[in-house]
């Protein structure tokens, strides 16, 4: 049998993977998989097993220290996940002698990459749960128009931007080129009009402003600019397929809206069916959670063979699912492991592909860093415009603005799909990284000297235990978080009911923190009044 020679096999692999036009296979050894000891001399980083266990240790630990350096500057998780997975690329740690080749070496990083992108589906799935389009529906037409005016301009510079780049790009001057070359516009807009929600929750509950007006906007604008990202990634993917012909590109639209559909004609009906069986108060089985588990698989699977991209059926997927104890079971048992152990592996593995060395064309890379700051600053210039209409405090506008600058987790989805696909150089993708940090560093501090909430969500004025006709029920709402609170509460009770002739009802309601959870953060939005989202204040709580 013959065979080609090659001068790095492990290269001409990844070269091969990478590849469109695949035509050669290299095999692994199978006996590679699990170590013997290292007592019959076996080397641990040879063996696929043991080096992908070093590697998850090696990134969650580096990742807690840096959280840990960072947690005295209150700068959201997203910042230390970025800079530990910068730290391990080669811009840092890359640079020492053989410390790639050790730690990272190309054999492994299709099984490394293959593990994030699994805790990615997941982790959009979890996105997607938490996002409840009834909350996004009753937000009011002001956080539609916050939402639309902090989104357009960002993509205008955005789409204006790559496509100056494409325009000025002489090796894509051919039409197929060309054509294929239309989707970086579309990326570049999508990331610069993005608002990471998850992200954007921790610092609203950080800065105490989940009970203020500019909470509540500021969260309802961003599942808006969420989901309309998550469509430019879309038809971004679409245009991507370009240059296999144009029936390719539709099929791939075609399949998104497929995908859509079928999830909200198929899957949300049988999930209704399914919560409806599964009573208030009453455990979550097995099989139930189980098969969720697998529907967010197999919409993945469904939606990469469509030309999309996995993580997009995940998130349809996630937003099928009703808001309910499923839903709230199924996020309570996957989202810490994935957030805690395989989402930082993503982050790694973009920190791979950050180079500064890549960095060669200084003007472009000023250009487009400029481009980012102007999508940023416009995006606040637009809050500020949007409140003055509303006749709402100017300061409360530029709080939204910056708030809604918040990057996360789908602005480097977007950005691994684009230069996974060719669509994006490495100087881009490494300046955007950076840009992406930065700004959502930027937008903690600013908060902090900018935002003064000028009206807060009441949903009570009278705070008087004396009424006007004393044989009338005196109703007590109690919030009991810890045992230490119930004897302040008989004590009041004694205070309220000097006599059998002061009747009092107690309602009893037991606190339990969400901590560092964006769902506590919907359900805020969710029990506020319909009418808190506009000027009047005398809607109830739901």
């Amino acid at each position: 049998m013959a065979s080609t020679a090659v001068s790095d096999p492990l290269a001409e692999l990844w070269k091969n993977i990478m590849s469109a036009d695949r035509s050669d296979l290299l095999c692994f050894y199978p006996s590679k998989i699990t170590m013997s000891g290292i007592w019959m001399g076996d080397n641990p980083m040879d063996f696929s097993l043991p080096l992908l266990l070093f590697q998850i240790i090696l990134i969650t630990s580096t990742t807690r220290v840096v959280a840990i350096m960072l947690s005295p500057l209150r700068l959201p998780r997203y910042i230390a996940e970025i800079l530990s997975g910068f730290l391990l690329g080669p811009s840092v740690l890359g640079r020492l002698p053989h410390f790639s080749n050790i730690a990272f070496p190309i054999r492994s990083l299709f099984i490394l990459e293959s593990m994030s992108l699994l805790g990615l589906i997941y982790y959009t799935f979890t996105i997607g749960v938490e996002i409840e389009l009834n909350t996004v529906l009753r937000a009011g037409h002001r956080s539609f128009w916050f939402a639309a005016a902090s989104a357009l301009p960002p993509f205008l510079v955005g789409a204006v931007t790559g496509y100056v780049a494409i325009g000025t790009d002489d090796t894509r001057r051919t039409k197929g080129q060309f054509l294929n070359s239309l989707s970086f516009p579309v990326f570049l807009g999508a990331t610069f009009c993005s608002t990471a929600f998850s992200v954007l929750a921790r610092n609203i509950a950080q800065l105490k402003l989940a009970g203020t007006d500019v909470g509540q906007l500021s969260i309802s604008a961003s599942l808006i600019n969420d989901t309309f990202a998550w469509a430019g990634l879309t038809v971004a993917t679409a245009l991507a397929h370009v240059r296999y012909g144009m029936i390719p590109c539709l099929w791939t639209l075609v399949s998104g809206f497929l995908i859509v559909g079928a999830s909200y004609l198929i899957v949300r009906p049988m999930l209704l069916r399914l919560a409806g069986r599964v009573a208030e108060g009453e455990v979550v089985t097995e099989l139930q959670e189980c098969s969720v588990l697998i529907g967010v698989m197999v919409a993945a699977l469904v939606a990469d063979a469509g030309g999309t991209h996995a993580i997009f059926g995940a998130f349809v997927f996630g937003l099928a699912v009703p808001n309910g104890p499923i839903g709230v079971a199924i996020v309570e048992k996957v989202e810490d492991f994935v957030v805690g152990t395989l989402l930082p592996l993503f982050f790694a593995m973009s920190g791979l592909r950050t180079d500064t060395s890549k960095i060669t064309s200084m003007p472009g890379a000023v250009f487009l860093m400029a481009a980012a700051l102007a999508a940023a600053i416009l995006k606040v210039a637009a809050a500020v415009s949007v409140a003055g209409v509303f006749g709402m405090p100017l300061h409360d506008g530029m709080s939204i603005g910056l708030l809604l600058n918040t990057k996360g987790i789908i602005e480097l989805v977007i950005l691994n799909i684009g230069k996974n696909k060719k669509i994006m150089s490495d100087q881009s993708f490494t300046v955007l990284v950076f840009m992406s940090a930065l700004i959502t560093a930027l937008v903690t501090p600013l908060m902090a000297m900018i935002v003064k909430p000028t009206r807060r969500l009441v949903f009570y004025k009278r705070r008087t235990i004396a009424w006007a006709q004393p044989d009338a029920e005196f109703h007590v709402l109690a919030c009991v978080h810890l045992p230490r609170d119930v004897p302040p509460l008989l004590t009041l009770l004694d205070v309220a009911s000097p006599s059998d002739r002061s009747p009092v009802a107690v309602q009893a309601l037991h606190l339990i923190e969400f901590a560092g959870r964006s769902s506590a953060m919907l359900l805020i939005n969710a029990s506020a009044p319909s009418s808190s989202f506009e000027h009047s204040t005398h809607g109830r709580s739901q």
